[in-house]
């Protein structure tokens, strides 16, 4: 009887062992999650010489109150609100009023535009040299763009504000609040390319947000490595960074402000608001949505960096590749890129003596690759099936709940498969095939993606502390729970930013890491799985399942339905029509197109490329068109040159414009600034200009003599709200303007014709 009792009581134990390993591991996961939150916002009331969100929101209700697309009343007032604090401040602010081109390109239409960047300069008080901080001030037309990006906007005044109350820095401080950023970048091209500070540069620091709220998060760095890392994690107090996101987001070729001045070779960094992109460039990214811990974030980066380096040498920058990674969300790890492959090879040494000595076998560590490749096949093959058939992408609604659904199931696939293999081997035995597994990933990862190495390496590192220790020496010492423990917490803030980052357009990455992180710590769970058996994969596929189906729910007001719609008008045909970019038409599209709308081309939306759109007769409106006036005529040699002036009664903000493919073009300019040179008849010209000036713009073409010039013209203005004589109506609360086409949607484009 009491054999019995005593092992009901061993038992009992057990399973409570079990359960407390599973807690721990929770809570390491909970305490890296937390690693990844911004600091609280702080109030006015504290000190005048550090950043206050409280103080920075009287900025942001001011700027993030409206759209401010370049051309329109908002964009005005906000450049006004901008330069008049800084005159408060006490810093001397310009406004660099330039016409700005993107570089000759074989693609249509080329951007330009009328941009108007603001600077103000702070003068250092023994200037070693000049920092540059940066943040664009348009947004786009579809969103008052608090996040994306006067959450930085904001962050800059409090920062200017804040650096004239203490002691003034040694270097020069540059503010500079880039214009047309959403327009092809034409601010930070038109100070790099056309300002007199832009040679006197040595640092730049340029500030994003794809969203009011999140993590700031610093995921782009030139390669002046050590003091460049090593300033951040002193001059931040949570200072996000990771030399994998630099690596992955240099292989993707995204444009940005920062990456025009490190492709001239500029020392810098940037950063952004790591946020839910399914809200970015919607009407969504508002005030409503602010989280002011944000705001605090991203201000500390901004003040912290501006104390930090605007008292630091830039004269001896040193260049160096480095890998850097939190350790917690408070400290940075750095370290030489020279030591990856090192570090690399020290594992796979180490695995390999550990082999020798200890003799783990052959058959468990096999079955312990298998079970890790099966668990990645079909854990993330299924994430990818879910994906495809949900139709999940970038604009995905309650991501966070469909992200953790979908790693829900993927752990239950894995601790499935993981338990039935551990019927014939131990989980140390299984364990040793993802240690296998790891190394080749860190060595792979060593010689083709050195930055992201880290990821590989030190997880693996740890798990080998395990096999070099005696394994009756857990019986006392837990040491396996103490590495799991250690490599979740480790590895589950860069899960978050994955997910975050990569959104639902590609949760089959963060999902793979999830997996091989169970391979890592399974054995800690050898006494889980003959303890808790099925409830261990049924748990996290219930929980998974639960998070998965409360990410579908029907649009709401928080989370409306996207659709476009644009009036388009042929003035020289005096006919109108309603047009969608959509495949199909809701319930408010059929009040502008019916419900059976015609399928055709409209030109003045796709000259060159024709594709069909979902179109509808719209009233047709006495709208004046653009129009274009010869002012010159002059014969070079065998050339001929035209000069005209484009303008628009209506006082559009864009005009775009199309010359007709197969003329021969020997140059073109607009406001005197060349578009291309020698440009081929097989290629084809058009351009596209932001903010049209009132009296217009000067467009000059130098062609063949014989050559006759064909130009479409179409002018665009954003926003229908004038427009209730063709039948406009607003949306339902339920619905808004499609973030992905805010170059197009909501707008008026007026077409003519005209020869030469």
């Amino acid at each position: 009887m009491l054999g019995l009792l005593g092992g009901e009581v061993l038992e009992k134990k057990k399973k409570l062992g079990a359960f407390l390993t599973l807690l721990l591991l929770g809570l390491a996961a909970t305490l890296g999650a937390l690693q990844v939150t911004p600091p609280e916002g702080e109030s006015a009331q504290i000190g005048e010489e550090l950043f206050s969100a409280e103080r920075a929101l009287t900025h942001l209700e001011v700027i993030g109150a409206n759209p401010r697309v370049p051309g329109q009343p908002f964009h005005a007032s906000a450049r006004d609100y901008i330069l008049d604090y800084l005159d408060q401040t006490g810093i001397e602010a310009e406004v660099q009023s330039v016409i700005s081109i993107s570089p000759d390109r074989r693609q249509v239409p080329f951007s330009a535009g009328q941009v108007h960047n603001i600077i103000g300069f702070l003068p250092g008080q023994d200037p070693l040299g000049t920092v540059l901080l940066m943040a664009h001030y348009d947004s786009v037309p579809t969103g008052p763009g608090v996040g994306d990006n006067a959450v930085a906007v904001a962050a800059m005044l409090e920062t200017a504000r804040a650096l004239q109350e203490g002691e003034r820095p040694r270097n020069n401080i540059v503010f500079l609040f880039t214009d047309a950023h959403e327009y092809g970048l034409l601010g930070a091209r038109a100070f790099l390319n056309q300002h007199i500070l832009a040679p006197e540069i040595d640092l730049v620091f340029n500030f994003e947000g794809q969203g009011p709220r999140g993590p700031v998060y610093m995921f782009e760095t030139s390669e002046s490595g050590r003091e460049l890392i090593g300033g951040l994690s002193r001059a931040v107090s949570r200072p996000l960074a990771s030399s994998l996101s630099g690596e992955v987001y240099e292989l993707l070729n995204f444009d940005n402000d920062f990456r025009l001045f490190a492709d001239q070779n500029y020392s810098g960094m940037g950063t952004a608001i790591v946020s839910d992109m399914a809200y970015y460039h919607s009407a969504q990214d508002n005030l409503e949505r602010l989280d002011l811990a944000s705001l605090q974030h991203q201000g500390e980066y901004v003040l912290g960096l501006a104390n930090h380096f605007g008292n630091h040498d830039l004269e001896n920058l040193e260049e160096e590749k480095l890998v850097y990674f939190n350790l917690t969300g408070d400290y940075l790890v750095y370290y030489s890129q020279f030591w990856v492959i090192p570090l690399a090879i020290i594992g796979a040494v180490i695995t390999l003596l550990i082999w020798i000595i200890k003799r783990p076998k052959i058959s468990g560590t096999l079955a312990g690759i298998l079970v890790l490749l099966l668990g990645l096949g079909f854990g993330v093959g299924l994430v990818f099936s879910i994906k495809e058939i949900a139709g999940f992408d970038v604009n995905t609604y309650r991501s966070h709940y469909l992200q953790g659904g979908l790693a829900g199931i993927a752990i239950a696939i894995t601790m499935a498969l993981y338990y039935l293999t551990s019927r014939n081997y131990s989980p140390r035995d299984l364990g040793w095939g993802a240690i296998v597994c790891w190394n080749l990933l860190a060595i792979i990862s060593a010689f083709f993606l050195p930055g992201g190495s880290y990821v590989f390496i030190w997880p693996l590192l740890a798990g080998l502390i395990l096999y070099l220790l005696p394994e009756k020496m857990e019986n006392f010492i837990p040491v396996g729970k103490v590495i799991a423990m250690a490599q979740v917490f480790f590895l589950v803030p860069l899960v978050l930013i994955l997910y975050r980052s990569l959104t639902m357009e590609l949760p089959e990455l963060p999902t793979a890491l999830i997996i091989l992180l169970i391979g890592l710590v399974v054995p800690a769970l050898k006494g889980s799985f003959s303890q808790l058996g099925w409830w261990l994969p049924g748990t996290a596929l219930i929980v998974g399942l639960i998070f998965l189906l409360s990410g579908f729910a029907p649009p709401d007001e928080g989370h409306p339905l996207r659709n476009t719609i644009i009036y388009e008008l042929d003035a020289d045909q005096n006919q109108a029509r309603w047009v969608t970019l959509e495949d199909r038409v809701d319930p408010w599209l059929e009040g502008f197109l019916g419900e059976d709308p015609e399928r055709g081309e409209v030109r003045g939306l796709s000259p060159f490329f024709p594709r069909e759109y979902l179109q509808n007769v719209a009233p047709t409106l006495d709208l004046k068109g653009p129009q274009v006036e010869l002012m010159e005529e002059t014969f070079l040699g065998e050339n001929r040159l035209l000069r005209f002036r484009v303008y628009s009664p209506r006082e559009a903000e864009v005009v775009n414009l199309y010359l007709e493919h197969g003329t021969e073009i020997v140059s073109s300019a607009i406001g005197g600034r060349f578009v291309t040179r020698q440009f081929a008849p097989e290629w084809y010209w058009g351009l596209r200009f932001l903010g049209l000036p009132v009296g217009g713009i000067e467009l000059e073409l130098v062609l063949p003599a014989g050559e006759e010039a064909k130009l479409l013209v179409v002018e665009q203005s954003f926003g229908l709200h004038q427009l209730k004589d063709a039948g406009w109506e607003p949306r339902p609360d339920y619905m808004m303007a499609h973030p992905d086409y805010y170059l197009q949607t909501d707008s008026i484009f007026i077409s003519r014709d005209f020869k030469f």
